[in-house]
């Protein structure tokens, strides 16, 4: 018959594991190890559940929105024709300042991902054409994604800052 001393020197073992007896200063170690495993998991799992929040709360800034482009690199842009306009399920639609232009996209880890990029092919000179080059070079390059208030921010080959607008009459 076991003795109710040596019953409670090895309860943490016989609760979880009843057939395996060890001293209970190593039982508590062990759990304690699993505490510990536990709280970093939770706090992982934390951390990716905000970062997925903070993706859709961007997402959800731009969608159905017109952003007309200021400045490229700090340089103030002298036309206001240049613009991306967001629809419906992130597609991006819009016009470089010559081309109009198209493509589907997502936000994850706060970077704007462009795929499937088609647009028209005028022949584009002057501010145009270095607007439309420094636009399409960042929207491929997975740019940072920054909202505040009535500005968008894409910082990726090119900083490129934009107002938010209305939608251009087409």
């Amino acid at each position: 018959m076991i003795s109710s001393t040596f019953l409670r020197s090895y309860r943490c073992k016989l609760t979880a594991f009843p057939l395996a007896l060890e001293p209970i200063s190593s039982c508590e170690s062990k759990v304690a190890k699993v505490r510990k495993k536990l709280i970093l998991a939770a706090a992982l799992l934390t951390g990716l559940t905000a970062c997925a929040a903070n993706d859709q709360r961007t997402a959800d800034a731009l969608k159905f929105q017109h952003w007309y482009l200021t400045s490229v690199d700090g340089q103030v842009v002298a036309t206001n024709n240049t613009y991306v306009g967001f629809i419906d399920a992130l597609q991006l639609n819009g016009h470089t300042g010559c081309n109009n232009f198209f493509a589907s996209t997502r936000v994850e880890e706060q970077r704007l991902q462009v795929s499937g990029l088609g647009m028209t092919y005028r022949v584009c000179e002057g501010e145009a054409q270095r607007n439309e080059r420094a636009l399409l070079s960042t929207l491929k390059s997975s740019p940072l994604l920054q909202v505040e208030n009535e500005t968008l921010i894409l910082t990726g080959a090119h900083t490129l800052t934009f107002t938010l607008g209305a939608a251009p009459n087409q």
